[in-house]
């Protein structure tokens, strides 16, 4: 029950033929001369070419198999559009001759290795709707778009679903030309590609994305191509990249990145009789009206397309997404042959089949270790797809066959040709590597020893689909002792990864030499071995003994006396992280110097007889509306000018209705309407920050997570953006997870502060302790919050236990016997310790749902609740508290790491650059601890060059507190040249502290210097 904040979306499902024609661009033929630039092309200083022949091995070891001959094998790089007939049409033997390793027909039409066995790449349709007189329309250049934005599919969700379940680890490709506008040709008709607004294909891709993976993780999506590498087609993407993270406050999942490069003119459409429109145009949501303006001439322009691809990889690294491989789904000629140039020159086929080859040549050796894709051995692009093999010659230049006859033209035989010439630079048949492992381990047993598990990551960069067993090894280096060994069966080509996991058991404390080793035997062709093996070391820490260290993410609720009333070493037992009393009475490390998080308690004033009453379930709100604060402000700012850095809960079951007892007096909590309750937090968080930057402040915590406190929830949430016209500033999240029952006036959790409904969610007495409802209020919250944009905030359960004592039977005569509390309670700290969603947890905490819980509690009065550690008045720990201790001493639990440091991704502002193009800025680099140790020793931080290994600045960070908390440092940096620069951000990079995951301490990321740019003068 949640709403996202920013643009309105209503998808609508249609079916569009499969046959739509994957037509990159309208033609120029039906068009008059055109007014063009120029465009020159930027080198990038690390790119180089390789030439690698099939055969030419870096070592002496001979292979243990033949290698099928270099002019019979598919070639996953090379791929062609087959737009007009099913490639079964064509004689497979002259469709062999290309050595296809992939294709196209801009649809979902055909099994992964269906026809002829090359591998069909499939294609989502997605179009924005448009409108006129209130109808919707597919494609108008004139209409405006549907309110509210919506957008259509092809093929539905349901048939995606079915395809890719029926053909696991396909390539999908998203929409085609997504910002392409549509057009009208000169005799009236429009025509279109993917016409979207950027942050609406945003969604559209994050729901096909999330329906094809659901069905096979295996599939590997690619973005919607856009036609051209251009600074507005690049602002289009941006708007696209940007767009998604502020709708689902995480990265948007790219797992192919997808372009076109064609050179075409960038000019707002003219409906003026005779007006110069051949082009691209302007992109869908873009107000620029001109933008880059090729001639027809630089239609085969091959300095304007090595430009294009080096732009599209430059922009990938710098919003971090180099390791990802690059394919070009379309590129070709746009001009019939029968067309010429500005010049005179006709686009006759040697002149596109010159075009055409040396866009091979430079796309099997473009290589940069700044740019390419790693697993790749740094290749810019890795596929590849000519447009076509056989669309209508009158429109564009470039078909291999002749739709009409079925047979191969003169330009296919020259693609046969190249691709059966062993003096040109093709790629490896087989190139196995072995990229960098991860690991992950647990928590040393009471020797030290840990047990976790070695994930090895292996590309193969040859043009071969490998389809023979290969084995993987991981061995210690010390002593030569393996470790462990698998097989692979079939590792395709072109940079494509497998991953395999190793699991390694009882290893005692201290530094280890690892070494991974893919095909160790040599039994495949392998042309190069030489990167068949990494070696890593791992460093498994001596920590401090478990049940020493207090764990942050364990509190409880001290009610009735001071935590000192209790013996100190009865207390140590327990390994309180934090607790709270519901006030703000101490210090932040205080007693026993266990952390104390205060809570400010607001209420709003009701009337009865025109006096305002502090609590009264029958009298109306005060009008106009007021609300008290406890502590008053004063007492606010001075507690948190001395407690930095504290945790602020502004309230306590804000929701909850004042209540009647049998007595006859009245109970209440925190009960205030949502849209006061955001003024009254506004105004406290406002002063707290004031004196404290630091500060945590929390929402007041509503008594369990259901529909309908939700539904407060959201009025709180989007009554403070319409009165302050900003988002809801929470650092931290906070909710209690009773299982009472909402009934307008009876015994429970009542309804809402503000809401008419009179009847909610029914828990039932028995379900007091049940685990699955605790489980399901923790997701149904933690799923609020990232539908609200705020997945990346931590969640405090600041209140939670038994409401019932131990005399009190449920409806089935069941009472609450300490066992069956101490079950629960064990079984709560089972699920909080482990509960893991990548979609849903908390990022800096290695997406753990819950950082902190609070039992409740120490020691409330025994007549009214459950679940006591101690007696309030002997002051001595019971049975429950024994429990609680047995169960934080015993190793086998599922604790966190007790130190586990990790570099977040790191972000940087620079200004304008001076005369020479050089900038000067910040960089600031976030670190997390998703331990449980409140770590206090101090922390190396460093940032250098990762070209060079020179050292930009290096600083310490004086401890991370655990559980997912965060710290930042800060660096400047000087004098940076335009360019292209890749940094490297470490966290201990002297591995200096006992962390116990170092696989995570260190961030790379690029930067890019921008240089001064010059419009070209337009004339009008």
């Amino acid at each position: 029950m949640h709403k996202r904040p920013t643009y309105r979306i209503r998808r609508v499902v249609a079916t569009l033929g499969t046959t739509l024609l994957g037509l990159a661009v309208f033609m120029a033929a039906v068009f008059a001369a055109a007014q063009y630039g120029t465009v020159s092309a930027q080198s990038e200083n690390s790119l180089t070419r390789v030439a690698l022949l099939p055969g030419s091995s870096a070592n002496s070891i001979a292979p243990s198999q033949p290698v099928s001959p270099s002019n019979t094998l598919p070639m996953c790089r090379f791929g062609a559009s087959v737009l007009v007939n099913p490639i079964t049409a064509y004689d497979q033997a002259q469709i062999d001759s290309l050595r296809l390793g992939w294709y196209q027909s801009f649809g979902s039409a055909f099994p992964r290795y269906g026809l002829y066995g090359i591998e069909y790449a499939q294609t989502v349709r997605v179009k924005q709707w448009k409108t006129i007189s209130n109808q919707l329309v597919y494609a108008s250049y004139t209409a405006t778009y549907a309110i509210p934005y919506s957008y259509t599919l092809s093929p539905d969700i349901g048939t995606m679903k079915a395809l890719a379940l029926a053909n696991p680890g396909s390539i999908w490709m998203i929409g085609s030309e997504i910002e392409r506008r549509d057009w009208s040709y000169s005799d009236g008709t429009v025509a279109h590609q993917d016409e979207i607004l950027p942050e609406v294909y945003a969604q559209a891709y994050h729901e096909v994305y999330l329906a094809i993976k659901s069905v096979d993780p295996t599939a590997r999506v690619a973005i919607g191509g856009v036609i051209l590498v251009s600074p507005l087609r690049l602002e289009y993407l941006s708007r696209v990249w940007n767009g998604y993270t502020a709708i689902y406050s995480e990265r948007m999942p790219v797992d192919i990145w997808n372009v076109h490069t064609y050179m075409l003119q960038e000019k707002q459409y003219d409906s003026s009789p005779g007006a110069d429109n051949w082009g691209a145009d302007i992109p869908a949501g873009l107000t620029a009206t001109v933008g880059v303006l090729y001639s027809k001439a630089q239609n085969d322009d091959l300095a304007a397309f090595e430009s294009q691809v080096v732009t599209f990889r430059q922009w990938m690294a710098g919003i971090g997404e180099q390791n990802k491989p690059l394919m070009l789904s379309e590129y070709g000629i746009n001009f019939p042959t029968s067309y010429f140039d500005e010049n005179g020159n006709y686009f006759t086929i040697p002149r596109v089949a010159a075009y055409m080859t040396s866009t091979f040549d430079y796309l099997l050796t473009a290589v940069s270790t700044t740019l390419g894709y790693p697993a790749d051995d740094y290749r810019l692009v890795q596929r590849w797809n000519w447009f076509s093999v056989d669309y209508l010659p009158q429109y564009v230049g470039g078909n291999l066959f002749s739709y009409t006859l079925g047979t191969i033209d003169q330009l296919g035989l020259d693609w046969a040709a190249y691709v059966t010439d062993t003096s040109k630079p093709f790629s490896p048949a087989l190139n196995l590597k072995l990229l960098t492992p991860r690991y992950t381990f647990d928590a040393p047993d009471p020797s030290g020893a840990v047990t976790g598990t070695v994930w090895l990551t292996m590309s193969n960069s040859g043009y071969w689909n490998y389809t023979g067993t290969i084995n993987v090894r991981l061995s210690l280096t010390d002593t030569n002792a393996t470790v462990g060994q698998t097989t692979l069966i079939s590792f395709p080509g072109c940079g494509e990864t497998a991953m395999v996991a190793m699991q390694v058991s009882n290893l005692p404390a201290g530094l280890h030499h690892f070494r991974a080793q893919v095909d160790p035997d040599h039994l495949t062709p392998d042309e190069n071995v030489a990167d068949n093996t990494a070696d890593f070391a791992l460093f498994t820490p001596v920590v401090p003994p478990l049940n020493t260290l207090p764990t942050c993410r364990l509190g409880a609720s001290v009610i009735k006396n001071p935590i000192t009333a209790y013996d100190q070493a009865q207390i140590d037992n327990l390994r309180l992280g934090w607790y709270q009393s519901f006030n703000s009475a101490y210090p932040r490390y205080g007693p026993y110097g266990i952390e104390y998080a205060q809570t400010v308690r607001v209420k709003q004033w009701k009337t009865i007889g025109n006096q305002n009453v502090y609590a009264s379930y029958t009298a109306t709100y005060a009008i106009p509306y007021t609300y008290t604060v406890s502590p008053d402000m004063a007492t606010i700012q001075a507690l948190a000018m001395a407690n930095p850095g504290s945790i602020w809960m502004i309230g306590n079951e804000i929701e909850r209705k004042d209540w009647s007892n049998s007595d006859g007096s009245t109970g209440y909590q925190d009960e205030i309407l949502p849209e006061v309750y955001a003024q009254a937090y506004h105004q406290v968080y406002q002063a707290i920050k004031a004196v404290d930057s630091s500060a945590r402040v929390a929402i007041g915590g509503v008594i369990q997570a259901t529909p309908l406190r939700l539904e407060y929830l959201n009025r709180v949430w989007n009554g403070y953006t319409a009165i302050y016209s900003e988002r809801m500033p929470v650092d931290i999240w906070n909710v209690h997870t009773y299982m009472l029952q909402e009934r307008l006036g009876d015994y429970g959790a009542d309804i809402p502060a503000g809401l008419t409904e009179t009847v909610g969610v029914l828990y039932q007495d028995s379900e007091n302790d049940s685990l699955p409802d605790f489980e399901s209020q923790i997701l149904a919250f933690r799923q609020w919050m990232a539908g609200i944009g705020e997945q990346n905030k931590p969640l405090l359960i600041s209140e939670y236990g038994i409401n019932f004592p131990t005399w009190y039977p449920d409806e089935n005569g069941n009472r609450f016997p300490e066992s069956r509390v101490g079950a629960y309670l064990t079984g709560t700290f089972d699920y909080l310790l482990t509960a893991i969603s990548t979609t849903l947890g908390y990022p800096a905490d290695d997406y753990r749902l819950v950082q902190r819980w609070n039992w409740f509690s120490v020691d409330s009065p025994p007549d009214y609740v459950n679940g006591n550690l101690f007696s309030y008045t002997v002051k001595t720990i019971e049975q429950l508290g024994l429990d609680w201790a047995a169960y934080v001493t015993d190793t086998s639990k599922p604790f966190s790491p007790a130190l586990n440091l990790k570099m977040l991704t790191p972000r940087y502002a620079f200004g304008a650059p001076d005369p020479s193009g050089a900038v000067t800025g910040t960089v600031w680099l976030t670190m997390s601890n998703s331990g449980y140790w409140n770590y206090t020793g101090t922390i190396n931080v460093r940032l250098s060059l990762t070209d060079t290994n020179a050292i930009v600045g290096q600083t310490t960070v004086s401890g991370v507190p655990g559980c997912g908390e965060i710290a930042t440092a800060n660096f400047q940096v000087a004098n940076l040249p335009a360019g292209m620069h890749h940094f490297r951000a470490e966290i201990d990079p002297d591995q200096q502290t006992p962390d116990e995951n170092r696989s995570d301490n260190s961030a790379d990321f690029a930067l890019i210097t921008p240089y001064a740019t010059y419009l070209p003068a337009v004339s009008r």
